[in-house]
């Protein structure tokens, strides 16, 4: 059974990951949506409604040059890091756009039986 949400991206795909944090236990009952190549939990299912990622489908080029600037990064890794994104901001973009529509569309699907139930 397909996920609804990570349906829209069951494939392998770049994402930039830029932090230490990485997830090292799941409560019962969550599903793991996809792994980085070294086998790091990146997204999650929690419940019917209820997902996270640990990787920034959002970040572009300026956000990110943000985090290395307020981060401290090593400069040679920071560098590194803002040229692999900046060369693969087209397909990231291309890549995680659909994640992006299927959530408004499914928060939106999830905000209207909400409004049709108390109404």
């Amino acid at each position: 059974h397909l996920d609804e949400l990570f349906s829209t991206v069951a494939t392998a795909r770049r994402g930039a990951h830029w932090n230490d944090d990485i997830v090292t236990r799941l409560p019962e009952g969550a599903r793991v949506m996809a792994r980085s190549a070294g086998g790091d939990v990146q997204a999650v299912r929690y419940a019917p409604t209820v997902w996270g990622v640990q990787w920034h489908p959002e970040v572009d080029e300026p956000l990110f040059r943000g985090w290395l600037v307020e981060g401290n990064a090593d400069p040679a890794v920071a560098e590194e890091a803002l040229a692999a994104l900046a060369a693969a901001g087209d397909q990231l973009v291309e890549w995680w756009t659909p994640l992006a529509v299927r959530f408004a569309e499914l928060a939106g699907q999830h905000a209207a039986r909400v409004s049709a139930a108390g109404a």
